[in-house]
């Protein structure tokens, strides 16, 4: 968001040079003259300094008054919503409650799945009467690993990467359109690394709404963790 200034009459003075007119002395040297214009460009550059701060502060709580509302819309918005809770792996998620969820391996342990081994448990799927839905696995994954790290040994396809942030944790999604089985698919992959366990949230469609991506993305944000 751009700044609004409220300084523009001020700003303009000083953009000029800050040329002040000089006032005729009767019996006044040039010196005397020239150190009263001096002293008035200088008290006039510490008020603009001093009306420059109090406008960022003007700015920063505007900004906080609109995360605000935002935060407090979205709530009530999603005030009727289901809350899922997994012990195990000590998260908790929101969902709308007309939507069901397919939790009988949440509370799975990590086991080694697939030719890679991957230690992988708590898939859990939430799902509307459409059949879109979000579904959930977390991977095991060592306390210093990194997003990179974990992107390079799996294999996620993607067009595009992202840094986002799921309820103020750092996260990455990856999106991209599959080239083959079936081709044209829109599928998104969201990476929340918390701790030893990676969370990774998949939706996709061919194409996926913007209402269903919405929920989608609203789900995946809900997410708390301990």
């Amino acid at each position: 968001m751009k700044k609004i200034w409220i300084l523009f009459p001020v700003l303009a003075l000083l953009a000029t040079g800050c040329s002040l007119p000089q006032k005729t002395v009767v019996d006044s040297t040039p010196d005397e003259s020239e150190s009263l214009s001096q002293q008035q460009i200088s008290d006039l550059s510490n008020k603009i300094k001093e009306l420059r701060k109090e406008n960022d502060q003007l700015v920063k709580e505007r900004l906080a008054g609109s995360s605000s509302t935002t935060s407090a819309v979205t709530e009530s918005k999603n005030a009727d919503w289901q809350t899922f809770s997994n012990k195990r792996y000590s998260y908790t998620i929101k969902y709308p409650k007309d939507w069901d969820v397919k939790n009988d391996h949440s509370e799975s342990a990590f086991r080694a799945r697939g030719e890679d081994k991957e230690m992988i448990g708590g898939d859990t799927v939430f799902s509307n009467q459409d059949h879109f839905s979000v579904n959930l696995m977390i991977y095991k994954v060592t306390t210093g690993s990194t997003y990179t790290q974990f992107i390079s040994s799996k294999h996620f396809g993607y067009d595009k990467k992202e840094e986002i942030k799921v309820n103020g944790l750092k996260a990455v999604r990856l999106s991209g359109v599959t080239n083959d089985h079936p081709v044209g698919v829109t599928v998104v992959n969201t990476l929340v690394k918390v701790g030893d366990r990676m969370f990774v949230f998949n939706y996709s469609g061919d194409p996926i709404s913007q209402s269903d991506q919405d929920i989608a993305e609203e789900i995946i944000d809900s997410l708390t963790t301990k």
